[in-house]
């Protein structure tokens, strides 16, 4: 318990990294992703946890029309910026890019590590 613990602490900062870009500029206004995204469960070999036991708080993203993004990781906000991909969406600055992809129930889902955290849209 405490190794899927660490790992999603490990998934949070990293995604703080990632999601720490700069401005996007880009018009998404037609993009079905546009919107908040709420963590609601994170699995890691087979065992499912609540993202707000896991991580002590709140892990959501919303997806703005220009482009950028506003991430809240337990009480920490973040912006950045984001663009469609083939199944799903990319997240990226100079240094890093996450993809997050688009499950059979619509959810997006961000594979890191074995660990999957799954975002269900508000």
């Amino acid at each position: 318990m405490k190794k899927i613990l660490a790992t999603l602490c490990c998934i949070a900062v990293i995604a703080t990294c990632v999601f720490a870009a700069g401005c996007g500029g880009t018009d998404m206004s037609g993009s079905k992703y546009l919107g908040k995204w709420q963590a609601t469960t994170a699995e890691y070999s087979g065992f499912k946890i609540g993202v707000e036991d896991a991580l002590g708080g709140e892990f959501s993203f919303t997806l703005n029309d220009d482009g950028t993004i506003d991430l809240l990781v337990s009480g920490e906000e973040q912006s950045g910026k984001w663009s469609e991909t083939e199944n799903g969406i990319k997240i990226e600055d100079s240094e890093q890019e996450l993809e997050l992809t688009e499950d059979d129930n619509g959810n997006l889902v961000m594979n890191y590590s074995g660990m999957a955290l799954t975002f269900e849209k508000e």
